[in-house]
Formats: C-alpha cells, sequence, structure tokens
C-alpha cells in the first residue's frame, strides 16, 4: 500500500495537513526501504514507478516550500501560519536531501555507473542492496532528482556535478523514461544557461525538443501532455539563450 500511494500525486488544492501527513508518509516510506535489516524484499512496478516515487517527492518539496513562502508574506492565515511554526522541519531541504543521498550510498550506483564507464561489470560493485531493482532505481533515479534539487537551491555547479556519471544518450536509464528524460535535459539546459554557458545550453534544449517533437504522435497520454507544456517555457529559454548568445 505505501508503495502505490508513494506514487500518486496530491489532489489539487490539497490542505496542509494532508500535505504534511503525505510527507510523514513518505518519510515511513523510505525509513523502510533505508533501514530496514538488510535489503527488503519488494518488487518494483516498473521503471516509471520508480521514477514517479522520486519526482513526486520533490514536486511536493518544491510546492510545499512555496506555500510556506506564500503563508510567510501575507500573513492573513493565522491558523496555517501556526501550524507551519509547529513543523519547521516538514518537507525542509535537508532531510529531501537527507533522503536522496541515503538512496545513492545504499544503492552503491555511483560506483556501479562508474565500473559500466570503465567498460567493468557494474554487478561486481553493486553490493547486497544495489543488486535489487528496487534500491538500483530508486538510487538512480534521486542522482536525477538531485539535479532538480540544487538547481532549486540555485547551485547550478553542483545539480551539473550530480551526473558525472550519467551519460546523456538513449541508452541510459533514465531514457526509459519520458518525464525522467525530459527533465534531465531541462535542467541540465537549465543549469548551463544559469552559468553562461549558453552554447551547451541550447545544445540541451534543442536536443530534448526535437526529440519530443518526433515521437509526439506516438505518446498520446497524461505524462505527454505535461511535458508538451513544459516543453513550451524550454522554447523561451532556447530564445533567451540565442539572444544573450546569437549562433548561426
Amino acid at each position: 500500500a505505501q508503495l502505490a500511494a508513494a506514487a500518486q500525486p496530491l489532489e489539487y488544492g490539497a490542505t496542509l495537513e494532508t500535505k504534511i501527513a503525505s510527507y510523514d508518509s513518505y518519510c515511513n516510506l523510505f525509513h523502510f526501504i533505508l533501514n530496514s535489516d538488510g535489503p527488503v524484499d519488494l518488487e518494483v512496478p516498473n521503471y516509471y514507478w520508480a521514477w514517479e516515487v522520486i519526482d513526486e517527492f520533490i514536486y511536493q518539496f518544491n510546492s510545499f516550500c512555496a506555500y510556506r513562502q506564500k503563508v510567510a508574506l501575507k500573513q492573513d492565515n493565522d491558523e496555517d501560519a501556526q501550524i507551519l511554526r509547529e513543523n519547521p522541519n516538514t518537507w525542509g531541504c535537508y532531510s529531501v536531501l537527507n533522503v536522496l543521498y541515503s538512496l545513492i550510498q545504499r544503492s552503491q550506483i555511483q560506483e556501479q555507473l562508474e565500473a559500466r564507464k570503465r567498460g567493468e561489470d557494474p554487478a561486481a560493485y553493486a553490493g547486497e542492496y544495489g543488486s535489487r531493482p528496487l534500491y538500483q532505481m530508486l538510487g538512480y533515479f534521486s542522482l536525477i532528482g538531485l539535479l532538480r534539487v540544487h538547481c532549486l537551491l540555485g547551485d547550478f555547479s553542483m545539480a551539473l556535478k550530480t551526473l558525472d556519471n550519467i551519460e546523456l544518450n538513449k541508452k541510459s536509464m533514465f531514457a526509459r523514461v519520458m518525464a525522467a528524460q525530459f527533465s534531465t535535459y531541462y535542467y541540465v539546459g537549465f543549469s548551463y544557461m544559469m552559468m553562461h554557458r549558453y552554447t551547451d545550453a541550447i545544445r540541451m534544449f534543442t536536443h530534448i525538443l526535437i526529440y519530443i517533437s518526433r515521437t509526439k504522435n506516438f505518446q498520446k497520454n497524461a505524462q505527454y501532455d505535461s511535458i508538451a507544456k513544459k516543453s513550451d517555457q524550454m522554447y523561451a529559454l532556447v530564445a533567451i539563450c540565442v539572444a544573450l548568445n546569437p549562433t548561426r
């Protein structure tokens, strides 16, 4: 039940109590996965589920921070302000980063990716946990999640560094999930742009935009509709990069 609930997005307009309860549910789930006596024996439904768990976790962190800021600035909702004061660590940066880094460390995904780049067998570096699909997938997508979180925190150099061992090509695991692929290129491109590496940013943005335009007739689903809307923002970012660094 926890696995199924983790990948389910919150309803639009969810109450503050619901958002806090969702955070507690995530904490319980990740505590179970990371701190049980040995690897937990759970079957991962698929790559999409693993991505959606991490993606929804970060989305809720981002939206909660935005709401907390809104309450602090408006100061017209005393009840919610009091609840937030009583729960200062809920959806905190430290706890979110701690979960992502813990999943990466527990799965030994960095060591596996480094071995693959050297042409060695990654299984030899997986360890007891990393050999399980549950830990391997969550650890891998936590790297993509860290890219996004560091972007949100404004540390664009660190954001790019999290992907040192991930090759940006169609053979990588993230390419198996359209939303993960789009998110990866979006935040890598955005990081390049904020570091004034406009040519690299344009290369990232145009690569994924071309891919989306070529596959739009084959991916008519809710996930693709969301990506199509986000791609409009990416076109605007390309225009900004071209204006700041004109290319032929």
